[in-house]
């Protein structure tokens, strides 16, 4: 994700004479620049090759799609929107550009994704997540300690949904680790 966020979000970081423009703000825009078209067909072909890698000892190869807040909370969005129109933005802003390009590049590639963006919102939407605690720092930037905890029982649930994935490596003769018994699931 850290790639397709500094590589497809364009940064924004000049100063024309006729408005302000916040430094190092990351906006999401549809259609894709050139810029962001290349980045997206690079990732194509890199991901292949490091699953691949990854796999060659039997180890299992999956992608998580860990949201930053700008997407996850509504109001924190519609700031970053207001924002871009004040200073004279009009490509359209998509929310969800940098998920969506992850999900079909994975598509494409077979590489097995678990996309959080929709989870995060619907989780707090239902009120499965404790809206009075934050995913986000400053509901924007890096995982707060609760949002590393929610990413890692998502994680565990998905792991735990695929029954092939519960084997040990084949370079191994460990059993796989029974980590439900140690750190049991919970609702947030």
């Amino acid at each position: 994700m850290d790639f397709l966020k500094y590589r497809l979000a364009p940064t924004v970081n000049y100063h024309p004479a006729s408005r302000t423009i916040h430094k190092f703000e990351k906006y999401y825009f549809a259609p894709l620049t050139v810029q962001q078209q290349e980045s997206v067909q690079y990732l194509t072909e890199l991901l292949p090759e490091f699953r691949d890698d990854v796999e060659s000892d039997g180890a299992k190869f999956l992608m998580v799609g860990l949201p930053t807040g700008i997407s996850v909370y509504e109001e924190t969005w519609q700031n970053l929107v207001h924002r871009a129109r004040e200073q004279g933005f009009t490509r359209t802003p998509s929310r969800d550009q940098p998920i969506n390009l992850l999900s079909s590049i994975c598509n494409k590639t077979g590489i097995p994704l678990l996309p959080l963006e929709q989870k995060f919102r619907r989780g707090y939407e239902s009120g499965e997540l404790e809206t009075h605690r934050n995913l986000n720092y400053n509901r924007k930037g890096h995982l707060t300690p609760y949002g590393h905890e929610v990413v890692a029982n998502f994680l565990y649930e998905f792991l735990q949904s695929q029954p092939s994935w519960r084997e040990p490596a084949k370079n191994t003769s460990e059993q796989p680790q029974q980590i439900a018994e140690e750190f049991p699931t919970k609702k947030f």
